[in-house]
């Protein structure tokens, strides 16, 4: 999972045997750079948002076999 600025993006691989090939791919568009409040932060309902999204995600992953999925912060 890739926590950007802009959105959040589940990829899922198969990992076995060598070179992990993705077998299910989701993107959810929040803009979070777009909800900072005037000092930088990210504003409360925005941050609601992104929690709601990314528990979505973790059982999107699980319906796929991901017991623990990775997340990862950019500035994508």
């Amino acid at each position: 999972m890739e926590i950007g600025l802009n959105t959040v993006r589940l990829v899922v691989a198969d990992g076995h045997g060598g070179v992990p090939l993705p077998v299910h791919s989701s993107k959810r568009r929040l803009r979070l750079a777009e909800k900072c409040t005037g000092d930088g932060r990210v504003a409360s309902d925005a941050v609601e948002q992104l929690v709601e999204t990314i528990i979505g995600m973790r059982r999107e992953a699980a319906y796929w076999g991901v017991a623990e999925p990775l997340a990862v912060a950019s500035s994508k």
